[in-house]
């Protein structure tokens, strides 16, 4: 059976995650969920795309490996929406994950989230940055489990690419 990171993502948020964000960000728990349901293929399409070259692959391992995505975000998801500072700590380094990967096409991108969820360009650049570690951390958690190089981490990139495609919001 192949691996759909998509999907093993949406069980790991579940709905009690979708309500924290929603608490957070002061939104809908609709439009976050249509956010996030956004957003999650956006940035794995951005990581397909940045492993395609070998030197792309190696610089997705040299990000996961030293950024410590290596999964266990998910060990305790909620916590990192219990407080404002640890909220905070998890925006930022998703918003570095994302000026990493989408450069300047990152604006573009929270445009057509807002625009699917209905929710502002704040809430749906905040849960772009909420789901940038979520997406690395299951690339992470894939990588360490089968202890892939970068020629194995670009094949099983490119073996997402159809779950991508198929969730990807239009535009």
């Amino acid at each position: 059976m192949a691996i759909n990171l998509l999907d093993m993502l949406k069980v790991q948020i579940g709905d009690a995650v979708i309500s924290q964000a929603g608490s957070f960000l002061g939104a809908e728990n609709s439009g976050v969920k249509s956010a996030m349901g956004a957003a999650l293929p956006s940035i794995l399409g951005s990581l397909i795309a940045s492993g395609s070259t070998s030197q792309g692959s190696k610089g997705l391992i040299d990000m996961i490996t030293k950024g410590g995505h290596d999964g266990s975000v998910f060990d305790n998801l909620g916590s990192f929406l219990d407080d404002v500072d640890s909220t905070s700590d998890f925006l930022n380094s998703g918003s570095g994950i994302l000026k990493s990967l989408m450069g300047n096409k990152l604006g573009s991108v929270v445009d057509i989230i807002s625009s699917v969820s209905g929710l502002n360009k704040g809430s749906s650049s905040s849960i772009m940055s909420m789901a940038a570690p979520l997406v690395i951390g299951m690339v992470g958690k894939y990588l360490k489990s089968k202890a892939l190089d970068a020629m194995g981490l670009s094949k099983f990139l490119r073996s997402q690419s159809r779950y991508v495609v198929d969730a990807m919001p239009a535009g």
